[in-house]
């Protein structure tokens, strides 16, 4: 692996580690490869496979094989190929640390812990007592709508919590 696709691994695993963690695996290692070394420093026609792109980089060079046309027409136009960015995927549960964690993050903890106070007791107990807090669970909504939060906001709470 190159030594941008490792760096751009860590960034990935750091800002969408939770999403990676839920996604289906596919090992795109290999187009990251290849496009890290598309992007430079050239690309030329090899004199002994006229069928080949020679992608020459300060790693090395490699040959992609030219009946990708949709590749072979975007290089030799000088495209630019962004970046992959993985969906953020919502997860739909975390555990209580990351819930908790998250909530003294936003610092919002000591807000949740006075209106949770002001519950029946059996809220009370679920969430003292939870191992995880599910987004759709009525207690949530609930909790949620009384601190004024959007979907939008509850969505990047989880988001943000997953990583913690």
């Amino acid at each position: 692996m190159t030594d941008l696709t490792n760096a751009r691994n860590a960034e990935a695993n750091q800002l969408y580690g939770a999403a990676r963690g839920q996604a289906t695996p596919v090992d795109i290692s290999p187009v990251l490869d290849t496009i890290d070394q598309t992007l430079s420093p050239g690309v030329t026609r090899t004199a002994s496979d006229p069928k080949s792109i020679r992608i020459v980089s300060d790693e090395g060079e490699f040959f992609v094989a030219e009946d990708n046309q949709i590749i072979v027409d975007w290089v030799n136009g000088g495209g630019m190929i962004a970046d992959y960015v993985a969906p953020i995927v919502v997860p739909e549960m975390v555990s209580a640390r990351q819930f908790k964690l998250q909530l003294l993050a936003a610092g919002l903890l000591d807000q949740v812990d006075g209106w949770v106070k002001t519950q029946d007791r059996s809220v009370q107990i679920a969430y003292e007592y939870s191992g995880s807090f599910v987004k759709s669970s009525p207690m949530m909504q609930e909790g949620f709508q009384a601190m004024g939060f959007t979907p939008q906001q509850i969505d990047d709470f989880f988001t943000g919590a997953a990583k913690l």
